[in-house]
C-alpha cells in the first residue's frame, strides 16, 4: 500500500515543503488511497457442452481481514456475482455461470474502503 509522506517540522526550504503539501493534499484527496486493495483476476473455465453454475463459491484471497469492497473492471462471459455477505477472512464468495465449452473471467480491486485511514 501507498504511505502518505509526512512533513518534517524542521524541513526548511520552501519549495521542498510546498511540494511536500501539494503531494499530502493529493494523498487525501485520492478516494482509493483511503482504503486497502488488492488487485485479483479468477476465471472459471467450462470444457462441458453444458452450461455450467457455481453457486457461493469460495475463492481464496490472501488478505489479512476481510474484505467489504469489490471495484470490477473486468467480465468476460456470462454472469458473475459477489456475495459480499459471505466474504470471510479467507475467501471471497461468487456465484458464477459458465457457458458450454466457455470462459467467464473477472479482474477486480478487492479489500477495504473507510474514511480516516489515512
Amino acid at each position: 500500500m501507498i504511505q502518505k509522506p509526512t512533513l518534517d517540522a524542521e524541513m526548511t526550504d520552501i519549495r521542498v515543503r510546498e511540494s511536500m503539501t501539494r503531494i499530502n493534499n493529493n494523498f487525501a484527496g485520492n478516494p482509493l488511497n483511503k482504503g486497502s486493495f488488492e488487485f485479483f483476476a479468477f476465471t472459471f473455465t467450462n470444457t462441458t457442452g453444458a452450461v455450467v453454475n457455481y453457486t457461493d463459491y469460495p475463492l481464496p484471497h490472501g488478505l489479512k481481514f476481510t474484505p467489504k469492497d469489490v471495484i470490477q473492471t473486468s467480465l468476460i462471459g456470462d454472469a458473475w456475482v459477489w456475495k459480499n455477505a459471505k466474504f470471510t477472512d479467507t475467501d471471497v464468495v461468487v456465484s458464477v455461470q459458465v457457458a458450454a465449452n466457455s470462459t467467464t473471467a473477472v479482474r477486480a480491486f478487492i479489500g477495504r474502503y473507510e474514511e480516516g485511514l489515512l
